[in-house]
């Protein structure tokens, strides 16, 4: 159970006002938690993918086309 900022009384789980005091109690807000993890989980995909695909060009450098000798 969560306590009172003002009084230290304990509070219920779906209270919104402290049954003692009075005062008006804020709730943690999980919704930006929730936004933060699902950026986090596209910036760490995004990264994925594209070091996937720098390391797949670097081993397809060997199809470039090889400089001809010149005759002098």
């Amino acid at each position: 159970m969560a306590t009172c900022t003002r009084c230290g009384a304990s509070i219920g789980k779906g209270d919104k006002v402290c049954p003692e005091c009075g005062v008006l109690l804020k709730r943690k807000n999980r919704r930006s938690w929730y936004i933060a993890r699902v950026c986090l989980v596209l910036l760490f995909f995004g990264l994925a993918v594209n070091l996937l695909n720098f390391c797949s060009g670097m081993s397809s450098d060997s199809s470039a086309p090889v400089p001809k000798e010149s005759n002098m």
